[in-house]
């Protein structure tokens, strides 16, 4: 179990599975013997190009099956179809993708699904950068994080910054605000100056992706 679990392909298998409805039964098995694992050593593997830790990747697919699990027992609680796992799990005609987050590796899953998807994603780190890749070339949509470390410096509104600064260049790019609890209290603000949409879930993510990089 041990050399499974030290093994980069599981872990890709594991993002591009029925994702995540099996993803969640793997993870909920699993997750014992990670734990216990990775009190005796800290296992590195890479994910969508990014060096992450066992328990990181772990940590990361756990909080996206929670996610998962808790919009759809809201579709259920309402009788609702649940488009969102079918959106989840459809595929996507290859588009290119900005991703604006100085910690990038806390949404390989995410990440490493929209590659396998045919998606080109580009990351970013922070804000000039992304603005000069946005002057450089074109992106179907971006993907920001609210706030960031830039250059040494926190910057709480960094996300905001970006919305303002790539509507006033007079770019319509589509951008989705994925962020905490704090983007929610900001979502009125963020809208208006220019933000898409604002979510603190990955199923959000999802659908985000399919309405603007799914399926031409």
């Amino acid at each position: 179990m041990a050399n499974l679990l030290a093994n980069p392909e599981f872990w890709k298998a594991v993002a591009s599975l029925a994702w995540p409805a099996v993803a969640l039964t793997v993870f909920v098995k699993l997750q014992p013997v990670i734990r216990a694992l990775l009190t005796r050593e800290n296992l590195t593997l890479k994910i969508a190009g990014m060096e992450v830790t066992v328990m990181q990747a772990a940590e990361s697919l756990g909080a996206q099956v929670a996610d998962l699990q808790e919009k759809v027992a809201g579709l259920q609680s309402v009788g609702q179809p649940n488009d969102v796992v079918t959106t989840i799990i459809s595929g996507s005609n290859k588009k290119s993708l900005l991703w604006v987050d100085d910690f990038p590796s806390n949404n390989v899953f995410i990440i490493e699904k929209f590659r396998q998807d045919g998606i080109e994603v580009t990351l970013s780190i922070e804000t000039q950068e992304a603005l000069e890749l946005l002057r450089s070339r074109k992106f179907d949509a971006v993907i920001t994080d609210l706030g960031r470390k830039e250059l040494g410096v926190d910057h709480p509104m960094a996300g905001l910054e970006l919305i303002r600064k790539v509507r006033a260049h007079g770019l319509q790019t589509p951008i989705l605000v994925f962020a905490g609890h704090r983007g929610l209290q900001h979502s009125d603000q963020l809208k208006a100056e220019g933000a898409t949409s604002v979510t603190n879930s990955g199923v959000d993510v999802m659908a985000f992706a399919e309405k603007y990089l799914g399926k031409a």
